[in-house]
């Protein structure tokens, strides 16, 4: 065994911790066979390592086939490689076997930093620069001169060399927020890229219960790039449309039967911009952007709320939303839109819509009807309902957490609105909703996301599955929908409000 095979190991180690974080186990698993395998002597003979890496190369394949959506995917490749790191690692004899090994070390080591952000990444950095430094410095170094002190010695004088061009390039680099990968995203890495096996559904969901948008929200996954075209907008102001829920059976939000039908969408769709300019009773602030959209099983596009002209392939539903005329299962679609981020919209409501927009489930939430018709017995102007609506819920004390899930018994709305008064989008915006449709508002819940991350020194933004959001839309005759947003009238959780309050001006769901 060579002086320097400890240093080399210690490096592949570290620098593959961060991959290991974000791969599945089977990985770390293959990763550690390797690693005892180079101490092991029987595998040492040639034919036999040969041929237990071979096996351990197909079980890999195999693994990746069932824990990855695609062969080429950032993660797919990753997980190749550190397995193929690893199994070399356990066959290295020669001093070029173990420069190789720190040649891919220095792969890993920029892999990670794509996956890592914060504080924890710059130092676990620092630490694997020194263990390749030491790597390399032992490697080249005489063993019977180099001892562990001059060792350090040495290493020491290399770093003290490159500290100056560190903490120049510290202060004068650009601050990137969020993984690297997302600037890769922004300029077209294929989303898909990222995507694990089975995460690419979102699009076939028909119903919202409670504690779905949390459980959403778990996710990091990329749902859309826009690239806008001038300034960006404030995040706040970014709707991304989604499902349209209309009824409600006391415990989720459904989507009607054929939601998914094409010919029955394309039915009832809004077929030109003149049509959609004679639906916008109120109109402001346009912006143009280009969308791309990852893969998600269904049609939807999310589209920036509310889309003010249809796209190729693209047509608006009576509801509003951006859909692809074809599911979009395994591409990502890029299409020049153009939206009203302040509107009203609906010249028409019809006596159908108008009974959907103020179904009650017999039974259900008998509290919360009754506070909507009191309120209904008080004021009879629609924008006055909603005004009250709303300072109910800012002199009532509730809680904004998307984490917290109420038990799921009978008049769920009743017991969030009443009793805990804590709670995430889906009880928030739930509750608004039929709050407003007992005090004789037609109202809908619209689902999507809201906000984004903007990509540093871009125009880009990214939507990712933890932007998941639902609030409130109501109809004022003579105005059409307007939507409210129910949760910038609430307060966060009490732990958290003090950082609310310092990121007041950087607001995001």
């Amino acid at each position: 065994m060579n002086h320097y095979s400890r240093w080399v190991l210690l490096t592949l180690a570290l620098t593959a911790i961060p991959s290991l974080f974000v791969l599945p186990l089977w990985v770390a698993a293959i990763a550690i066979v390797g690693g005892v395998m180079h101490y092991y002597p029987p595998l040492q003979k040639k034919w036999y390592i040969k041929a237990v890496n071979a096996l351990l190369l197909l079980a890999t394949v195999a693994g990746i086939w069932l824990s990855f959506e695609s062969w080429l995917g950032g993660k797919s490749v990753l997980s190749f490689f550190v397995v193929v790191v690893f199994l070399k690692w356990a066959e290295a004899k020669t001093r070029r076997d173990y420069l190789l090994l720190i040649f891919a070390s220095v792969i890993l080591a920029a892999v990670g930093a794509l996956y890592w952000e914060n504080l924890l990444s710059a130092i676990h950095m620092l630490v694997v620069t020194l263990a390749m430094t030491m790597s390399l410095v032992a490697i080249h170094g005489d063993p019977k001169v180099l001892t562990r002190s001059l060792l350090f010695r040495c290493v020491g004088q290399l770093y003290l060399l490159g500290l100056p061009l560190m903490l120049l390039l510290f202060v004068t680099f650009p601050r990137i927020p969020g993984p690297l990968w997302d600037i890769g995203l922004a300029f077209g890495l294929p989303v898909k890229a990222m995507m694990d096996r089975g995460s690419s559904d979102f699009g076939k969901i028909s119903s919202l219960a409670p504690g779905s948008i949390d459980q959403a929200a778990e996710d990091n996954q990329t749902v859309l790039v826009a690239e806008f075209k001038g300034a960006v907008p404030y995040k706040s102001d970014l709707y991304w449309r989604g499902p349209v829920y209309w009824d409600y059976n006391g415990e989720t939000w459904n989507l009607p039967k054929g939601w998914d039908n094409r010919t029955q969408l394309l039915r009832h769709a809004i077929r030109s911009k003149a049509d959609l300019d004679r639906e916008l009773t109120y109109k402001r602030d346009p912006v143009r952007y280009t969308l791309r959209v990852m893969p998600n099983g269904g049609r939807w596009l999310f589209g920036l709320d509310v889309p003010a002209a249809p796209a190729p392939e693209v047509f608006i539903s009576s509801d509003f939303q951006l859909l692809s005329i074809r599911k979009i299962d395994d591409r990502e679609p890029k299409f020049p839109m153009l939206a009203y981020l302040k509107y009203h919209i609906g010249s028409k409501l019809t006596d159908v819509d108008r009974a959907r927009a103020l179904a009650w489930p017999e039974g259900t939430n008998p509290r919360l009807r009754a506070l909507g018709r009191e309120l209904a017995d008080k004021h009879t102007d629609s924008q006055e309902l909603v005004v009250q609506g709303l300072s109910l819920l800012a002199s009532g004390e509730y809680q904004f957490d998307a984490s917290h899930i109420i038990s799921p018994e009978a008049n769920t709305l009743d017991r969030y609105f009443f009793d805990e008064k804590r709670g995430g989008a889906e009880y928030l915006a739930g509750s608004f909703a039929m709050l407003m449709r007992a005090a004789g508002v037609p109202a809908r819940l619209v689902s999507g996301y809201r906000g984004g991350t903007l990509i540093a020194l871009t125009n880009f933004i990214l939507v990712k599955q933890s932007n998941a959001h639902a609030w409130v839309e109501v109809w004022h005759d003579g105005k059409g929908w307007q939507r409210v947003e129910p949760k910038d009238i609430v307060l966060p959780p009490v732990e958290k409000r003090k950082d609310t309050v310092a990121q007041k001006t950087d607001v995001s769901a």
